[in-house]
């Protein structure tokens, strides 16, 4: 009897999602108090309120984080434990509680409301029940988007490896990769932002793959959604002309004249319309953008560089790293220590093997070299913004704003290719079929490891 590998996977997928699901407790992933409440305030109220930061968390949310010992204080706050009895007590609060946003608060952050506009129907759909129910109905919403996500992972694996078992075992490494499970698990707008760099990976390898222009046309579209998700997706316009080959003078000019037509418009026009439909730049931060790289000139970059990798080389050389792979509660547990340093071998085996790779073989197999070229970029464009944005934010301040694992989330698809692919360049060619089931039996182990992290912490 043949083995239905992509089935059994499936299978497991959806468990391992609905146990991670159930097993994080409320508000105990990252600012997910703050992520529900916005989705909240649309299904109570239909819209979000001018003020950003005021108005958002209703004082449902309030009582029940009262009532599950979570800490709103701006530092993390340390799991505390449930009452026996706190089920009843949710249970308890007024009805009337969930359409009362008067609190004063600054909980609020300014983010895009596409996710939460987006996570709203599901919000709805739950309406007449009590809390739990609606906030894990839209727990349910991020696993939708992590469903969309790996399949979208396997896809891409299949225009590279052309083999079944490699791409399974690409979808396998992006599911059961534990930061990822904690994630997609949790009602985060993250979940957005990382399907969005997916298909937009997608839809360039495709491109590079057919030199079809639907492809290069919603590639862009996925740059633009992602922009108005989260404003790091801004990165990919920097990428997007690679997919255009020898040609790319022409995609950096489609890439900037498509870029000031979206920001005019955005500036212009949605402004205008509504401040609350998507996330939209301002011509001010721009400008100020400019101010601070006078600003920049005008002291010793070398000098601030030197002092901002001062502060921040424990993150970069010691958190980073772990945090990337799993770390839980409020970046409170990691997975054991060997776990991680296992992790580092196998990535430094894969990335030496990736450069000879393209040293021996960049002319003989020019289309995976542009595939693998493209994915580089498009990583190191896009954590590159993110420590950019990090520098800046020390420039103006004085204070690094602080780096996270989970923001390099959005390329695992290419990451978990390109360790995959290195990985599968030392096997022998018969040997080939179980190496991959011996990757997606690894990613399955190492999720376990995980999730047993997480729950040791939580209720061990």
């Amino acid at each position: 009897m043949k083995i239905n590998f992509f089935s059994i996977l499936i299978l497991l997928i959806i468990i391992k999602s609905f146990v991670w699901m159930f097993s994080i407790p409320i508000f105990q992933a990252p600012d997910e108090a703050v992520h529900f409440s916005f989705v909240q305030r649309i299904g109570e109220k239909e819209s979000l309120p001018d003020l950003v930061r005021e108005g958002i968390i209703s004082r449902e949310v309030w009582e029940a984080a009262e009532i599950l010992h979570f800490n709103w204080g701006r530092s993390h706050p340390v799991w505390q434990k449930y009452d026996a009895n706190w089920r009843e007590k949710i249970g308890q609060i007024p009805e009337s509680s969930r359409k009362d946003f008067s609190k004063k608060n600054d909980r609020g952050y300014k983010n895009s409301p596409l996710f939460y506009y987006l996570a709203y129907p599901f919000y709805k759909l739950a309406y007449n029940h009590n809390f739990l129910t609606r906030f894990y109905i839209v727990r349910f919403f991020s696993m939708i988007l992590s469903f969309i996500t790996i399949f979208t992972s396997y896809k891409i694996a299949e225009i590279i490896f052309k083999k079944k078992l490699l791409c399974l075992a690409t979808a396998a490494w992006v599911a059961f990769q534990p930061m990822y499970s904690f994630i997609s698990a949790s009602v985060n707008n993250d979940n957005l932002i990382i399907l969005l760099t997916t298909t937009f990976l997608y839809f360039s390898l495709k491109a590079i793959e057919e030199k079809k222009i639907i492809y290069k046309f919603w590639s862009f579209v996925q740059i633009i959604l992602g922009v108005i998700t989260k404003p790091q997706a801004f990165s990919l316009f920097f990428a997007y002309p690679f997919i255009f080959g020898r040609k790319a003078i022409q995609g950096i000019f489609i890439s900037l004249v498509f870029f000031i037509i979206f920001l005019i418009s955005s500036t212009v026009f949605i402004n205008k319309l509504s401040k609350n439909i998507i996330y939209t730049f301002s011509l001010n931060n721009f400008s100020d953008f400019f101010l601070l790289g006078q600003k920049i000139f005008n002291l010793n970059f070398f000098s601030l560089l030197n002092n901002y990798l001062g502060i921040t080389k424990t993150t970069y050389l010691n958190n980073l790293f772990p945090w990337y792979w799993g770390v839980f509660g409020w970046l409170e547990v990691t997975m054991p220590l060997l776990t991680y340093r296992v992790l580092k071998i196998l990535i430094f085996l894969a990335m030496w093997r990736i450069i000879y790779w393209l040293a021996k073989n960049f002319r003989k197999n020019l289309k995976i070299s542009q595939y693998l070229f493209f994915l580089i970029v498009t990583i190191v464009t896009f954590s590159g913004l993110i420590i950019l944005n990090d520098f800046c934010v020390f420039v103006n301040s004085g204070k690094a704003f602080g780096i996270q694992g989970r923001y390099f989330l959005p390329l695992i698809s290419g990451h978990m290719i390109l360790l995959i692919f290195g990985l599968n360049e030392f096997i022998p060619k018969k040997n080939k079929k179980i190496f991959s089931l011996f990757l997606i039996i690894g990613s399955i182990f190492l999720n376990i490891i995980g999730f047993l992290s997480m729950y040791d912490y939580f209720y061990g």
